[in-house]
């Protein structure tokens, strides 16, 4: 992680687009959430927002994600990647 921070020195994190998914973890998913999250913003030198302000961002987040309308798990994962791919610059 230090590497890629080198690398996107100057990139602004987008933490309401952090993800975390597990399997047999002794802690939940929000422990891991925070946990990645303070991990990121240690190798990026970029502190993280407030948690109300993280929980917010992310709801819009998740809301852009989905459209207005909805749509079937196959048109929301087609436009999830297609703005991950505009936010790699790809």
């Amino acid at each position: 992680m230090l590497l890629l921070a080198n690398v996107l020195i100057n990139k602004k994190v987008r933490y309401e687009t952090v993800e975390v998914k597990s399997t047999k973890s002794p802690k939940g998913g929000k422990e891991l959430r925070d946990l990645a999250i303070a991990g990121i913003a240690e190798a990026f030198a970029q502190p993280a927002p407030p948690a109300d302000d993280l929980a917010a961002a992310t709801k819009a987040y998740r809301q852009q994600l989905r459209g207005t309308s909805g749509g079937s798990r196959e048109e929301r994962r087609a436009k999830a990647d297609e703005l991950r791919k505009q936010r790699e610059g790809v």
